[in-house]
């Protein structure tokens, strides 16, 4: 499995998680879940929010995705990743199949 969490220095912005780092880990816990449960090729979480993981950028590619409608795959993603996502305030989802990432790849 390969996977990438990147995320910047700590939150400090004001409106932003009350100024602390109150979602630290989010991201971690959002990527190892989405890799296991998803059995997932790639997972990919970039924390949006300067550290704080109110807002994500999500990458999944997974076999389960095959022959099944975007919404169908973004499902999927929401129903493994439920508890997590009650924590997070925005969420961007992008889910390929193997084929579609090794293309977008290449």
């Amino acid at each position: 499995i390969e996977s990438q969490t990147m995320a910047p220095p700590a939150c400090g912005e004001p409106g932003c998680c009350g100024g602390e780092v109150a979602q630290q880990g989010v991201a971690a816990r959002l990527e190892a879940v989405l890799a296991a449960e998803l059995e997932a090729s790639h997972v990919r979480v970039e924390d949006e929010s300067n550290g704080c993981g109110a807002k994500l950028n999500v990458i999944v590619v997974s076999p389960r995705f095959e022959k099944i409608p975007l919404l169908a795959q973004h499902r999927l993603v929401n129903q493994a990743a439920a508890d997590i996502l009650k924590e997070i305030h925005a969420f961007r989802l992008k889910t390929y199949t193997p084929a579609k990432w090794a293309q977008l790849q290449a």
